[in-house]
């Protein structure tokens, strides 16, 4: 059996025996609750067009986080994993050609 064969494999057991958890139909991985201030805060970064790495929520987690290792500074960061090309796409994707 070749790998892209065993991975389909293993795909399919894993989607299988989560339907056999929740039933069919679509699931999802992670369903939002929103019990405390979270819309509050959301809607905030929303209209205020800080909805990536910047805002005052960013640097507030900085600082909290910093104080509370007792550390100087703290950063946050974030990764992206590289995406594997899924097509055509001039100029942009050369990976495999």
């Amino acid at each position: 059996m070749n790998n892209a064969v065993a991975q389909s494999a293993l795909a399919r057991q894993i989607a299988d025996a989560v339907q056999s958890l929740v039933g069919p139909g679509p699931v999802a991985l992670h369903e939002p609750r929103f019990v405390g201030n979270e819309w509050t805060y959301l809607k905030e970064c929303l209209d205020s067009i800080f909805v990536s790495s910047v805002g005052k929520f960013v640097d507030c987690f900085e600082a909290d986080l910093a104080a509370y290792t007792g550390a100087k500074h703290a950063v946050a960061v974030w990764s992206m994993a590289p995406q594997p090309c899924r097509g055509p796409a001039p100029g942009r994707c050369t990976a495999g050609r």
